[in-house]
């Protein structure tokens, strides 16, 4: 068991800005436990962060596209 996902946290971009960026929608659906292929949350601090149950999603590529106009931090987390 372990886990192969990474992450994106985005500050100056919110849940508006980002998931039309991503082609994602708001489901509305509460996802605690982080099964879905994709989950976001914004937190208190003002990043919007999205988890991705997907280790090869924060590429380079993508990280340059969506960086313009805000800061983003990315993660990715290979452990078996």
């Amino acid at each position: 068991m372990g886990y192969s996902i990474s992450w994106i946290a985005f500050q100056g971009k919110g849940r508006d800005q980002v998931l039309p960026l991503l082609e994602l929608v708001d489901t509305g659906e509460a996802d605690e436990a982080n099964e879905s292929p994709v989950s976001a949350a914004a937190l208190p601090t003002g990043w919007y962060v999205v988890f991705f149950n997907d280790y090869l999603f924060a590429t380079p590529e993508r990280l340059t596209k969506f960086s313009a106009g805000c800061v983003v931090v990315a993660c990715q987390v290979e452990e078996h």
